[in-house]
């Protein structure tokens, strides 16, 4: 398995990456990690696009390790798409769990930096179709971008999580709209405190439970301060325990994020949880909604959508209990590592075909 950063430091990619890693130990297979193994600074010019030192580490540890199949995820970032293909000749796969290799900005636009990105994308995305035998997604709206720049053997594997004992709250009891992610303007936090701040008053026993860290925190704070009376609730960033007694205790789950996701966990662990979902409309997003009627689904940015959403979820709690058992079906059936494991095994076979075909 090779990614950016360690398991143990990031976010989305890294819990996934961890998660399979169990799993596919659990099925008994051995899994090597290269993940966290280098650590640039600053700007990087050149380095950005193409680092010979990633790639030298890299071949070095697999010379090691002797994998049947090499597994790349975010890679992009920081190892850079040199990765790719090390050791030469190697089954590759690649799953790709934002769209950040098509060239879409993390951040605010900004010319000189997103054009930047579309050159390292459009030299990513052809050394990518060059040398990965199988590539995966979370989505079919994500599935379908790569099949459209020209990639060929591309299998959407649903996002999954563990299902661990939790004590929740029924729906009916639960007063918390929950909030799980970094606090930066893409996820649009803000914007959900915002809506909060219209309806709070109309709902004196709701709270807003935001989670995660980020430049937008002061921001917040200062939308908290505005309402009072610790009804939006900060608490940075907590472990995943931690973060399923916050879900298993939320009315809902908002996920308001204003640019393309590749399909974030918390997606599957509110609906794991039983907790009905608001999610905006892009497309990975609005998926497992669409599929299991387990949410509601807003427009990207509108906050009056947001808000009737919220009021909604708030003044029916049997429509948002409805919701959330029809999203755990759908979850269970669909989201757990023995339906996923089997799926990245048969993955790997038909790499090691590709490779030596």
């Amino acid at each position: 398995m090779v990614n950016d950063y360690a398991l143990d430091t990031g976010w989305g990619a890294e819990i996934y990456v961890s998660r399979l890693v169990n799993g596919l130990r659990d099925a008994g297979h051995i899994v090597g990690l290269f993940a966290g193994e280098i650590h640039p600074e600053g700007v990087r010019g050149p380095l950005e696009v193409w680092d010979r030192a990633a790639r030298r580490a890299l071949v070095h540890a697999a010379e090691r390790f002797q994998p049947d199949v090499v597994h790349h995820h975010n890679v992009v970032r920081r190892l850079t798409i040199s990765v790719i293909g090390a050791p030469r000749g190697s089954p590759t796969v690649l799953t790709v769990h934002d769209p950040a290799l098509l060239g879409d900005p993390d951040a605010e636009p900004k010319l000189v930096r997103d054009a930047f990105y579309a050159l390292r994308s459009r030299f990513a995305v052809a050394a990518v179709r060059r040398r990965v035998h199988v590539t995966t997604t979370y989505t079919n709206a994500l599935s379908e971008r790569l099949r459209a720049r020209g990639f060929r053997d591309v299998e959407r594997i649903p996002a999954f999580v563990e299902v661990v004992p939790n004590e929740t709250v029924p729906i009916e009891k639960g007063d918390d709209v929950v909030f799980v992610g970094q606090l930066t303007p893409k996820k649009a936090p803000v914007l959900l405190a915002e809506a909060f701040a219209r309806i709070a008053g109309r709902y004196p026993a709701a709270r807003l439970v935001i989670v995660g860290e980020g430049p937008e925190r002061e921001a917040l704070s200062r939308i908290a301060d505005r309402v009072g009376g610790d009804r939006i609730v900060l608490t940075g960033r907590i472990d995943q325990d931690g973060v399923r007694t916050v879900m298993g205790r939320a009315r809902v789950v908002v996920v308001p994020s204003l640019r393309a996701e590749g399909g974030p966990l918390v997606v599957i662990e509110a609906a794991i949880l039983g907790r009905p979902l608001i999610v905006t409309d892009d497309p990975p997003l609005r998926e497992l909604v669409d599929r299991s009627g387990g949410g509601i689904v807003v427009k990207r940015g509108s906050l009056e959508e947001l808000v009737d959403a919220l009021e909604r979820m708030l003044s029916n709690p049997q429509e948002a209990a409805r919701m959330g058992i029809s999203g755990r079906n759908t979850a269970m059936t669909e989201h757990v590592a023995a339906c996923v494991v089997p799926k990245f095994v048969a993955v790997y076979e038909r790499a090691i075909k590709a490779a030596s075909a």
